[in-house]
């Protein structure tokens, strides 16, 4: 009989590899964009600027300052 090179492996059996010595299978994550990275992923949550940010009701901006904005006139607003 020849002799074991892998001791370690000697009482590995069919069920030890099935109930968890098989590799783990990862989450296939999709990349969004190759050269692009998220804003909230370059920016620390924990500034103080981007607290206030969060706080601003920016709809009231938006509805306040939307007559002063013309659909022909200059380039179109973009979206916040």
């Amino acid at each position: 009989m020849a002799a074991n090179i892998f001791p370690e492996t000697a009482n590995l059996t069919q069920a030890n590899w099935e109930n968890g010595m098989k590799p783990k299978k990862s989450e296939h994550k999709p990349q969004r964009e190759l050269f692009r990275v998220e804003l909230s992923l370059l920016v620390d949550a924990s500034h103080p600027l981007v607290k206030l940010g969060g706080r601003i009701n920016w709809t009231a901006f938006e509805e306040h300052l939307a007559p002063t904005y013309h659909d022909k006139t200059g380039a179109p607003g973009i979206d916040t």
